[in-house]
């Protein structure tokens, strides 16, 4: 018997992963985390810097700069720990701190000519990675996925 009332799923409903297919997600979720700190830690070495003062460098090659508050929420880093951070970056001539073109009370960070040339190393490097692995037609597909896992880590991790 119908009650009138019909009920669709929503766009974002998917089933729950069973056993076997959750324990192949964690083990290949696992090893990219494992390889890409490898690599990360590789790149820095090569460049004497920090893993995240490279991660730093290519958040603001991507960005083009930024305030220090939103480059700290990306780190995932504290006031208190972005400081010096860009203080470390800004000594070694690879950070600049500029004024913020609208509001005096905040300040920008961008990548200075020297730290733009540090970071295209490993631009290019993932740029390489990717170009291996993901087709052109998949590259959205794949950001989006990324941009969810993201989002549904931050809300269980709050």
């Amino acid at each position: 018997m119908s009650t009138g009332s019909t009920s669709t799923p929503t766009a974002t409903a998917v089933a729950v992963p069973d056993e076997v297919s959750m324990k192949h997600l964690l083990v290949s979720f696992a090893r990219l985390q494992g390889q890409n700190h490898r690599l990360t830690a590789r790149l820095a070495r090569r460049h004497r810097i920090g893993e995240t003062d490279l991660r730093t460098l290519l958040i603001l090659r991507i960005l083009g700069g930024t305030t220090l508050g939103h480059l700290g929420r990306l780190l995932d880093q504290t006031a208190g720990s972005i400081t010096p951070l860009v203080d470390r970056l800004e000594k070694a001539g690879l950070a600049a701190r500029e004024a913020h073109p609208t509001d005096r009370r905040r300040v920008n960070v961008a990548l200075t000519a020297k730290g733009g040339a540090a970071v295209e190393d490993a631009w290019n490097v993932y740029r390489r990675i990717f170009a291996r692995v993901v087709a052109p037609d998949e590259v959205q597909r794949l950001a989006g996925i990324f941009l969810e896992l993201s989002a549904s880590i931050e809300e269980d991790a709050a």
